[in-house]
């Protein structure tokens, strides 16, 4: 069983590549305490939801306090301490990016949260992403009916509000390549258009398997995979802040039909629109 719920100190657990790749971990200390610095395969994510401490990842320090969430990418060396006389609340959720395949929220908020390794959560986001990473666990735990599938949709909606976060507080990527750079840029002013890579290509004077292949690499997903997802993310905006019909959202974020909308939008969400608009409560998450 590659999942663990309980106190620390824990033993680092190297998670096997013949098991499902996830790992949750719960930590309560109040003791001065230290892990020596390490490195996996995984990704690594730490929700500090009260307590200060400060994490070491690559040399730097991140001082962290009630609601930080900590990143660790594959193969970075890292370190934890926590102060002492504070009693620390950690929650970790670790996993291969194998678990989310072809999910292409998922894949775009991985690519987004590359270059980032400390996120600070409003308190409405804290206690989403502590329940995602509390029910990942149980999940695992229980291995009920489907649970890999519904593990890998609490994952995809953990990134999706991580994704949302850094957008929010932070400028677009960096990305290294100029044309791509323009491309993006141009896409922004028309996500809600019918965007093609055919015109696309046509309107910067490359052919399509250039910008196709410049697009896959510097932005870690596909074109249209890109397009979708950047709808779906307005689309859930809309669905949290306003009241409007989801046909309406529908023809608003780019859709041809409203048949379409909620084929999409529950493949990649995993839920219905409506099922996703009566979970926020049409309360924005960025508040």
């Amino acid at each position: 069983m590659n999942v663990l719920v309980s106190d620390y100190p824990v033993e680092r657990r190297t998670l096997k590549p013949d098991g499902f790749p996830v790992l949750v971990q719960v930590s309560h200390c109040d003791i001065q305490e230290s892990w020596e610095v390490n490195h996996h395969c995984e990704l690594e994510f730490h929700l500090i939801r009260h307590g200060t401490s400060k994490y070491n990842i690559r040399g730097v320090e991140y001082p962290c306090e009630r609601n930080s969430l900590l990143i660790i990418h594959e193969n970075e060396p890292h370190g934890y301490i926590i102060d002492r006389g504070c009693r620390d609340k950690n929650m970790a959720l670790t996993f291969a990016r194998e678990i989310v395949g072809d999910r292409v929220i998922a894949r775009a908020a991985l690519q987004r949260l590359k270059p980032i390794h400390h996120l600070i959560l409003s308190e409405r986001q804290a206690s989403v992403v502590e329940f995602l990473i509390t029910e990942v666990g149980i999940e695992c735990k229980h291995q009920g009916l489907h649970w890999k599938e519904v593990v890998a949709d609490h994952v995809e909606s953990f990134l999706a509000i991580l994704h949302r976060v850094a957008e929010r507080h932070n400028t677009v990527p960096e990305i290294n390549d100029p044309l791509v750079q323009k491309v993006v840029e141009y896409l922004e002013k028309r996500i809600t258009e019918k965007s093609s890579l055919i015109e696309t290509a046509k309107h910067f004077g490359v052919s399509c398997f250039t910008l196709s292949k410049k697009f896959n690499h510097h932005m870690g997903l596909g074109f249209r995979e890109y397009l979708l997802q950047r709808r779906i993310l307005s689309a859930q905006t809309l669905l949290e802040q306003t009241d409007m019909k989801v046909v309406a959202i529908a023809y608003k974020s780019g859709f041809d039909s409203q048949t379409a909308f909620n084929r999409d939008f529950r493949r990649l969400t995993g839920m219905t629109p409506a099922v996703y608009r009566k979970l926020s409560g049409m309360e924005d998450l960025s508040k």
